[in-house]
Parts: C-alpha cells; structure tokens; sequence
C-alpha cells in the first residue's frame, strides 16, 4: 500500500515538474517539491526510492534557484548524497544523481565560501563525467567545468581554468549540432574562454569568446533563463572589446545586454549577477561619456545586487567591490563626502573578510587606494594620501608581471604618487611615479585604450622632476594615437608646459590652440546639459593658462580671446545663439533656418563620431562607420561654412557665429576698464582691457594656488558664518584678512596703475572684474583696509563682475519694452529650513516703491506661477533661501515653494529667454559664487539670470542674515526709485548698490560678512 502510495505522489510530483518546466511555473515547482517530500517519508527501497530521491533533489535546487534558502540547499545536497549513496555503481541513473551533488554543491559554496564542499562537487562531476552517455555528456561537463571554474575564480590557480576549458573545448567538439543542450555548453565555454582573456590577454581569444556566445544565444529560447545567462556574459565580452580597443558601440551594447539579461533573469539566486554585469558595465560607459544618468543607474544596481547578498556568500566580495568603485565615481558628481565615506567602510569590511591571494583583493586594494586619494582631494589630512600609496603598492606588489591588470594598476598607483610628489613637495613619491609609469608603458600594447593615458601620467612626473626633454617626448607619444578628449587635453597642456620651461612659449602657445581644438570635442551637444557642464570641469585652469602663456609669448590681446574662448562655454554658446542667430532669422530667414538644420545635423554627426573616433580594432565594421561619419561631417560641415559666409556678407552680421576677436571685446572696456586676472605657476597678472589696448600688470601671487588657497579661507569662512545667525568674531577676522590679502597683492596694485587713488568727490569710475580659476571666489570688489579711507575698492570705483565679455556685450543690447514693474517672490516659511521673518517685509517694501508690481508670497511662490510672471516685469526680485551646489552648480537653486518637486535652478533658468528683462535681485544665500574645477565656466543662479537675459543682476558670495538683507534691499529700492517718487532705473543698479552697500559698511564696518557679500554683474 506504501508503494502505491509513494508512485501515485510521484507521478503528480512529475507532471507539476514538466509543468514547471515548460511554463516557469513556480506554484507547479513548489507544489512537486511538497509531493516529492511526502513521498520520500513513505521510505522505500532500492532503485525506486534513490530515484525519488535525485528527483526530490533537483526540484530542492529549482526552488533554491528561485528564493535563496540555505536550508532548501542543504537538504538538496543531503538528499543527493543520500540518493548517490543508495545507487549502483555501475548504475545508468547515477549520472543524473553525481549531477546534482555537482550542482548543488558548487550553489553551496557560492553562498558560503566552502571549498570542501566545492571539492566535493567537484569529484562528483569527474565520476559523472566518466559514466555518462554520449547524451548527457554535453550537461555532465557543462556543470563540472562550471564547478572547476568557480574554483578558479576562488583560488587563481591557472591549471584549474585550463582544466575547465579543456572540459568545456572537448564537450563542444562532441555535441551535435542540433543538442538541445549546445546553447548553454557554448555559454559557460565563452565565459571560460573570457576568463582566459583576463588572465592572458590574448586579443584572439576574447574576439574567440564574442563569436562563442553570440553562437550560444542564437540556440537559447529568447526570454529564457539560459538565454538571460547568455546574454549576460556576452555583455562582459563586449564590454572588455571597448576596454581593449575603445570602440564605443561595443560598450553601448554591453550596456544593453545588460539590461535584456537582468530583464528575463531577474528575481532568481543569481539575479545579483545580471545586476553586477549591468553595474559595470554602466560605470565603464559613464566613465567615457559622464552622463550622469548612467552612473545613477548604476549605483542603484550594485545596491541592489548587495543587498541581495549575505557577507558569506561568495561573490559578496566581489559585488561589494563594485559597489565601491562605483560610490567613488559618482561622489565626484554629488554628495562626495558621504559617497566616499560609504566606500571606504564597505571597501575595508570587504578587504578585512577576505582571505590572503583572494582573486578579489588586489582590485579591492586598488580601488581603495582611489577613495583614500580622493577623500585627500577633499581636505582630510595627509595620512589619507599616505593610505592611498600604502593600498596602491600593495595591489602591485599582489600582481605579478605578467597579469594583464598590472600596467592599469601601476598607472593608478603612479597617478597618485605623481599628486603627492606634486602637493606635498615629495621628490621620492615623484621619481617612484616615474618608475611605475615607464613599466606601465612596457607592458601595454601599442594599441592599448590606456597607453596614452599612461604616457602623459608618466610625463607629468618627469616635469615634475625637470626632466622636460624626456616628459615632452612622452606627451608628443600620447598625441600621436587615438585618444579621448579628455586625455588630448592633458597632453596639450603637459607638452605647452614642457615647452615653457624649456623657455619656448612660442610652441607652448601653439599647443594651447590644439587644446582650444580639442576642447570643440569634449562634450557633444547632444549631451544631457549637466554632463556638458560635467565635462567642462577638464577644462579647469585651461584659461588662465593659455592667457599666461600668450603672454609670455607677447601676445596679451590674444591671452583674452583664449581666455574668453575657455570660459563659461555652455552660457557663451546660448547668447551666440540669441544674439546672432536671432538677428537672421529676422534679416534673412530662409538662410537661418539652413544653418539650424546643418547645424542639428553636424551635431548628431559629432555625437555619433564621438562614439567611434577611438575605433582602434573592431572590426572592419567600426572603421568603415568612423569613416562614414567622417565624410559626412565634412559634407555637412562644408556646406554650413558656405550659408554662414553668406550671412556674414549682410551689413551687421559680420561677426555671424564666430569667436570673438579681440577688437569687439575691447569695445565693451568704453564705460569702463575690464579687468582679467589669473593666477599660474608660469606668472600672474592683470590683463587692463581699454579703449586704447590692453595692458599687462604683472602680481606678486607666486604659484598657481596662492589665490586658490585665499579663496577657501573664505568660503571655510562663510561656512562659519552660515551656522549662526550673527557671525563670530573669528569669522568676521578670517573674512577681513581675505579681504586685506586680496587688496595688497591684486586690487590696491590695480587701484594704483589705474589712478583710481583717491575717494572722487563727484562720480565713481566703473571697473569690471574677469577673474579667472581660483580668483573668482575672491571678493574683489570688497576688497581692501575698510578702517582706512581710500584703502579699498569700495572707496574708489563702482565695481561689477562679468562671466565673459560677452555675456557683457549682451546685457547691453538695446530694451524692447515691457513694463517697468517687478516681479517679487517672498517665501519666508519652509520645511526644514531657518524662518526669513523679514522677507514678507521686504516684499511688501518693494512693491509699495513700484507701483504695479506682482507679489507671490509663500504657497503663491511656485515655480509655475513664477515662469509665468517673469515675462511681464522687467525686474525680479526673490527674497527667499538660496541653495548652493559645489558637485553641480547648475543644480544651485532658489528654493521656492514647491523646490521639492520643481526646483527652480540655475539649469533651469538659463534655458528660458526674457529679451525685455533688465534688473533681478537675488536676494538669497550663495546666488554668485563660481569655485572648485568649475570656476571658469561661471555657472551660478546670478549668471543664469543674465543668460536668460536680465541685463543687470544682484547676487551673493556667502550666506547673509536675513535683517540684513532686508536692510540692503530696502535702501536699494529706496534709491532705484527715488523714495518712489520715480521709475525704477536699473541700468544704475550698480551704482545704487555700491552706495547702499557702503551706506551698512559705515554702519557697522566690522561686520564684514553683513555686506561684502552682494555683487553685480552685468552692464
């Protein structure tokens, strides 16, 4: 009765198994392993009951695949002991039960490192291998190769990957064709095969793996698990071809099997796979492109991949490695601090649980060494530079010569050591970076992606040394092999470098003209803005730079046009488009509309060969598309240049879409000198922009980073400032010695050349300040000894700001009208954010000085109603809480009502046009500040408002309380409309600001954070 029973529980158990089976099923599998379970307690005997058993044993590994359970697993395993144990040895149903011992034993250690079971999967499957049929041969040696290669992957002993390949190789040979089970032989075969790449290197063999899994999954049933598992490993393959030969379509598909393989195997044990696989290869893509939506996407996949994980499975390592690569990019486009924070601790957990010669070790030891570095970057002290060279040796000294990795560890390693022989003056770290650097270039191939790259790191240290001989036959290599932008950028720079201190600044100055060339690629239109702006933080220091070295060469009307072409090239771009595209489509519009459609064109052209100019290999396939592309950009490009000429043939469109020359940027100096200043280890200077030229005037800043430096102390100040509410008197002494510093070494020897000497006791002169890098967080126009007259700027001149010259030429185009009203935002209670009691008051001043103006106070103060208002006002003024972000200055804001859900932000804001706008007061915390490697690009809320198209703008450097705002404005206002007694006159705000400022100077002239911090920029 027993025996019926169990075979009736059997016979249900098979055909909810073969419904599971077919279907995917998982209520059909768990109801078969219930049955299967109620047949085994029966107990029966022989054959019958050892069949029970591996067939209850391979269900239990069917619903472990689906819900991790280690318990689920060790049943599996136990039973399938159980069933070998009670199976003939020369049974044929053996094969099947070693089968899933193989199988289950290998799933057990991947969730707990334990190689004795490993080892015992193992020798099941070479007992399987040795009985099994000429049918089963192709499954037999699929699951043992894959247990061999897990050991691989643990230990990295290489005789185990020879030994799984050649399983693998000898199964492919015997299998038909037409095998139901080819597809996933050839699958696990090309991953084998990958593997051998990592650890050989061998070109041939990687293309060997491509042409393998593209086999397996042309034979996969499209959505299936197998055919998931192989797209998922073809996506490694493809992404590793780009890392070879830079073929960016290679890498754009890895990302996407990525995404088809995390799609259709999403939800098993190993969905952590398909998300780790996703993960990296997002991260290489946004490594190449920065588009910050990739490197969004993949910190989301490696979390969730972790958290899938418990810390003893076998692949945690791994994944948690990945994770910290991943927190270390995208700290530099968000939260540094914290990003690199949760690196750390996870990096180090994982490197603390690890065993010695672990596979995983070296790398982890590797990226460590970059999040140690980059936390230096960020200020914490020396002994993390000190943990980043002690985690980069150790990862070398774990790589033998011969590892394929090695030359990308070493130029990392070489990478930091050139900093820290650079910044903290270490001669032993720079000649050690020299060393690892020349390795580096031995052991890659001339084709390698990374060979450029490697060149220029170890040129940068052999000038570090003064050997700029050596170091400029480095960079001339770099230059002459594809390479990203990027990287022809730091060539430029390093070879015009060599060039100076060889004393050619000749040839120095031709490279930073290469380098204007090479900056036109760096960030294709068609990038999302924020990459674009992401991307023009390599440009950081290009500007003074290039100006300095013309300079030197005797050429400082060409110092500012190279100046004007580096700087702010996203806002310089959309008043281009304003100024000179507006004006034909009015003059001749048939024309313009051309140029808009060749100009679309070009740039989807430029994206696409973006994408391919560093199609080194590939395939025949990838020459012939750059090719292609690169023929018809010409074409296209070609033709723009004839509509363009016949537009400029027009009176008034001359300068049509062209750089500006430096005769049109000397006619903005009319109402007043424009002022450039950089500071650079080659020289620092004024460059005094008038009528009648342009005149150099050498500054004693020795070094590139004594502005730099200056300019911390201060925003380290208003920090200070920011978290009370009256600022210390510590902070006002660390602004007031700022402010002294910056007179006796930049302004008060400007003051001095001008003849701007004494306190005028008519009108003040006008001065526009074009600081570039470092100085541009310097307050300029407060600068000075305030408890001396005429020791300051504020005493001898009107100062205003300009972004480039420009931005000023635009915000001096003639009004189209509008009413001479304002628009007037007060938002004086915000979740989680200090009260502004006096904003309401503000608000109601202004309004009560400017008859018709339009108040939207509190819950009206939304983003909506404010875009709507905006164009029927030629003033706005907001008194609500500003928000500045370093990481993206474009996300900087004016916290609105609804800033939640839609921000009101400097991206924003310069995408909207208002040709009629002429004054916005900015009366919010950090609405001017330009710092860090994005200074020279100008992107701040006040430089957005002047792009959309006010022609004079009020912002803040630092925070400032909010009865002081109120106190600023109030007598602002009070005098742009004579008590009220007038229309407004904006194109005096500068004016009328300098005089309300010094009017709270006198009041209180030791509070120096309460009114230095307000600056005007425009005409």
């Amino acid at each position: 009765m027993g025996v019926l029973r169990q075979n009736a529980l059997y016979t249900r158990a098979m055909k909810q198994m073969r419904q599971y089976e077919a279907k995917g099923d998982r209520e059909a599998l768990q109801q078969a392993t219930e049955l299967l379970r109620r047949a085994v307690a029966i107990r029966g005997s022989g054959e019958p009951q050892a069949a029970l058993l591996g067939t209850y044993s391979r269900a239990l590994i069917e619903r472990f695949r689906l819900r991790p359970d280690l318990t689920v697993l060790a049943e599996a395993i136990e039973t399938a002991r159980t069933s070998i144990a009670t199976t003939p040895p020369g049974s044929r149903y053996r094969t099947g039960r070693l089968l899933a011992l193989c199988t289950a034993g290998r799933l057990w250690f991947e969730q707990t490192s334990d190689v004795d079971v490993l080892e015992e999967a193992i020798a099941a499957g070479l007992q399987a291998a040795e009985q099994s049929t000429e049918h089963e041969v192709p499954i037999v040696c699929n699951s043992l190769a894959n247990a061999i290669l897990t050991l691989y992957l643990h230990n990295g002993v290489p005789e185990e990957l020879h030994h799984a390949l050649a399983i693998w190789r000898e199964a492919v040979e015997e299998t038909p064709l037409g095998h139901p089970f080819r597809g996933a032989l050839l699958s696990g075969y090309s991953s084998a095969l990958f593997h051998s790449y990592r650890a050989e290197g061998d070109l041939d063999v990687l293309g060997q793996a491509e042409e393998v899994g593209r086999q397996s999954i042309a034979l996969q049933p499209a959505g299936s698990i197998p055919w998931a598992m192989a797209v998922g490993n073809l996506g490694i393959v493809r992404r590793n071809v780009f890392l070879r030969t830079g073929y960016l379509p290679a890498l754009v598909e890895a990302v996407q099997l990525g995404r088809d393989a995390l799609q259709a195997g999403g939800g098993r044990e190993d969905s952590f796979r398909f998300l780790m696989n996703l993960q990296i290869a997002l991260l290489t893509q946004y490594a190449r492109t920065n588009e910050l939506a990739l490197i969004e996407e993949a910190v989301d996949a490696g979390m969730e991949a972790l958290d899938s994980l418990d810390t003893n499975h076998s692949n945690w390592s791994m994944v948690a490695l990945n994770v910290v690569i991943t927190l270390k990019e995208y700290s530099e486009r968000g939260a540094a601090e914290a990003a690199l924070a949760e690196a750390a601790r996870l990096g180090e957990h994982a490197l603390a649980v690890l065993p010695d010669s672990h596979p995983v070790q070296v790398p982890l030891l590797n990226a460590l060494s970059q999040v140690r570095f980059a936390q230096f970057e960020l200020g914490h002290g020396e002994e993390l530079m000190g943990d980043a060279v002690r985690y980069g040796e150790l990862a070398v000294a774990g790589t033998p010569v011969e590892h394929p990795l090695r030359p990308s560890l070493l130029i990392m390693l070489a990478r930091v050591l050139e900093m820290r022989g650079r910044l903290l003056d270490d001669s032993e770290a720079t000649r050690r970076s020299v060393a690892l650097g020349k390795e580096a270039v031995q052991l890659l191939p001339p084709d390698h992606l990374t060979l450029p790259e490697s060149l220029c790191v170890t040129a940068a240290s052999l000038l570090n040394l003064g050997t700029a001989a050596e170091a400029q036959q480095l960079f001339e290599q770099a230059l002459a092999l594809p390479a990203m932008a990027v990287t022809r950028l730091g060539a430029y720079r390093g070879l015009a470098a060599c060039h100076l201190t060889q004393g050619q600044p000749d040839r120095a100055l031709a490279c930073f003209e290469q380098a204007l060339v090479a900056a036109a690629t760096l960030s294709p239109r068609l990038l999302l803005r924020a990459d674009r702006q992401y991307r023009q933080s390599f440009l950081d220091g290009l500007a003074q730079e290039s100006a300095a070295c013309a300079v030197l060469a005797g050429r400082p009307e060409r110092a500012v046009e190279l100046a004007e072409q580096f700087r702010s090239i996203l806002q310089a771009e959309a008043l281009q488009q304003r100024q000179d595209h507006r004006a034909a489509q009015r003059d001749a519009p048939d024309l313009a509309a051309e140029v808009a459609r060749l100009r679309d064109r070009q740039a989807d052209l430029e994206y696409a060969l973006w994408g391919n100019q560093l199609a080194t290999t590939d395939p025949a396939t990838a020459e012939t598309a750059t090719d292609r592309l690169t023929a018809d950009l010409a074409t296209v490009t070609s033709r723009l240049t004839e509509v363009t000429t016949r537009i400029r043939q027009l009176p008034g469109h001359e300068t049509y879409l062209q750089p500006m020359v430096f005769a049109r940027l000397q006619r903005q100096s009319s109402d007043g000198p424009i002022v450039m200043l950089y500071n650079t280890e080659w020289r620092s200077d004024a460059l005094i922009i008038t009528p009648d030229g342009v005149e150099v005037l050498p500054l004693p800043l020795h070094g590139r980073h004594t502005a730099v430096m200056s300019g911390l102390k201060l925003v380290e100040a208003w920090v200070a400032a920011a978290t009370t509410s009256s600022s210390p008197g510590e902070t006002q002494q660390a602004m007031r010695e700022v402010l002294e510093w910056t007179w006796d070494n930049v302004t008060g020897r400007i003051m001095q050349y001008l003849g701007f000497t004494q306190c005028p006791v008519d009108e003040q002169p006008r001065i526009w300040w074009y600081a570039l890098g470092g100085i541009a967080s310097l307050p300029l126009h407060a600068s000075g000894h305030h408890l001396e007259p005429g020791r300051s700027v504020l005493d001898l001149a009107v100062s205003s700001y300009v972004t480039t010259v420009r931005a000023l030429e635009y915000a001096r185009r003639a009004n189209t009208g509008t009413a001479n009203t304002a628009l007037v935002v007060a938002v004086p209670d915000l979740p989680g954010q200090p009260r502004l009691p006096h904003s309401v008051r503000e608000a109601d001043r202004i309004a009560a000085l400017i008859p018709g103006s339009e108040q939207l106070v509190a819950g009206d103060a939304t983003f909506a109603r404010v875009h709507e208002g905006l164009p029927r006002h030629r003033i706005a003024h907001f008194a609500c809480h500003g928000a500045f972000s370093v990481s993206d200055p474009g996300d900087s804001l004016l916290m609105l009502f609804d800033h939640e859900t839609n921000p009101l932000t400097a991206a924003s804001i310069e995408q909207w046009e208002l040709p009629a706008a002429e004054l916005a007061f900015l009366s919010a915390c950090v609405t001017a500040l330009a710092t860090g490697s994005l200074a020279d690009q100008g992107v701040h809320l006040a430089s957005a408002f002047q792009t959309a198209g006010y022609r004079q703008v009020i912002g803040t450097l630092w925070p400032v309380p909010d009865a002081t705002a109120l106190v600023i404005a109030d007598a602002f206002y009070d005098r742009l409309t004579n008590s009220g007694r007038e229309q407004p006159r904006a194109a005096d705000a500068a004016r009328i600001l300098a005089t309300s400022v010094q009017q709270l100077r006198a009041a209180n002239p030791e509070a120096v954070s309460s009114w230095a911090a307000y600056i005007h920029l425009g005409a």
